[in-house]
């Protein structure tokens, strides 16, 4: 669960804490715990934002965009904070105590400003998938293309403490942050943002289709959604046979644009069309 609280630092624009909430029937939620900043001088002092914890092998896993008052958003104004590393936690129950998995970040923002990644590296999705780890994350790179709109990459590693390597042709598809899932064989990928209400779906992870587009039916999804994927074991148990055609989860911000920003967190489904 992600909440903001209005707080404004010099570096960044907007702040919030994570926490842990359950519920028995997925409508009504209830706060169990809050999940901890890093130590003070480390790249996730700030804040730890995009939040995606996969349960294996009996362990709870957390991929996270870490925030620190760095000096590189002074070397180069034009960048807007919001995540430069991706890091791993690891806890035995969900509410915590969590600790680092891998002390070092398992994916960074590009050091070289003719890069895509150079602005950020920010909301890692994990997909264990064919014994390989794909984390999706979002940048850009303001000063090539001038656009704020970001794109998607991905890393991939055999092990869920990496080494993760960057994938050579990224970016791979448009959107500001993403859900993806195992699905009929290969990823299923709704990226939210600019290109809010589309489905992709790759074979491999890599190479993506459009396979659906909601929004010409006048549907969209919620910005920064997380799904249970029943059928898959990184959701927990129980863990059914067959895929489900509709999925729910929660989303929040249900318009991407517009000010105040609404971050209320609300429950949503989504159904997927056959992949052919």
């Amino acid at each position: 669960m992600h909440l903001h609280n209005g707080e404004r630092p010099e570096y960044y624009g907007d702040m919030a804490r994570k926490f842990y909430i359950t519920s028995e029937d997925g409508r009504k939620w209830n706060i169990e715990a809050r999940v901890p900043e890093g130590e003070e001088g480390d790249f996730d002092e700030t804040w730890r934002e995009g939040l995606q914890v996969v349960k294996f092998h009996g362990m709870f896993w957390m991929f996270f965009a870490g925030n620190a008052p760095d000096e590189s958003l002074k070397r180069y104004p034009k960048r807007f904070g919001g995540g430069d590393h991706i890091g791993l936690l690891v806890a035995d129950r969900p509410e915590g105590p969590w600790k680092r998995a891998v002390e070092e970040p398992i994916i960074s923002r590009s050091d070289n400003p003719s890069d895509w990644d150079f602005d950020m590296c920010n909301n890692p999705y994990p997909v264990y998938f064919k014994g390989k780890w794909f984390v999706y994350y979002k940048s850009r790179n303001l000063g090539l293309s001038g656009s704020t709109q970001t794109l998607q990459g991905v890393a991939v590693a055999d092990k869920i403490t990496g080494p993760y390597v960057k994938y050579e042709n990224n970016p791979i598809c448009d959107g500001h942050g993403s859900w993806a899932g195992v699905y009929r064989g290969g990823i299923a990928m709704l990226p939210f943002g600019h290109a809010e209400g589309r489905i992709h779906w790759s074979p491999d992870g890599l190479h993506w289709h459009n396979v659906d587009d909601p929004r010409s039916r006048g549907v969209t999804t919620p910005l920064f959604s997380a799904f249970y994927l029943p059928h898959d074991s990184l959701c927990g148990e129980p863990v059914t046979d067959k895929e489900p055609h509709i999925i729910w989860g929660l989303g929040t911000r249900r318009v991407f644009t517009g000010k105040p920003r609404n971050h209320d967190i609300f429950r949503n489904t989504v159904e997927f069309n056959k992949v052919e």
